[in-house]
């Protein structure tokens, strides 16, 4: 974020730049007054959040390790396409690859 001038700064800058009328000042300042509370709003509100993220407890994935566990290869879960994988052949490698024969175990 790029840092913006203190209110009588910014409104010196734009008083030099649009050189308003005498009845239009009022109404100039009101709208710095404005932009500035706006930014100091945003700037506390993000402030906050860090504040917030910083302050928050680390877990991790600690509580997911013990509410589950995963076993790729073990299944009660019948499919049909294990039925279909186990009468099938694996598909010919390609001559750079060696085959690899898994002994079925009976």
């Amino acid at each position: 974020m790029v840092p913006r001038p203190p209110l009588p700064a910014r409104f010196r800058q734009l008083v030099a730049q649009h050189e308003p009328e005498v009845q239009e000042v009022s109404q100039l300042f009101r709208s710095v007054l404005q932009e500035v509370l706006e930014r100091m709003k945003q700037e506390e509100e993000a402030h906050k959040l860090t504040r917030q993220w910083s302050l928050r407890p680390r877990t991790g994935l600690a509580p997911f390790k013990t509410r589950a566990r995963i076993s790729p290869f073990a299944s009660d879960i019948r499919t049909i396409s294990e039925d279909v994988e186990r009468d099938t052949l694996p598909p010919p490698r390609a001559w750079s690859m060696p085959e690899f024969r898994v002994p079925k175990a009976e």
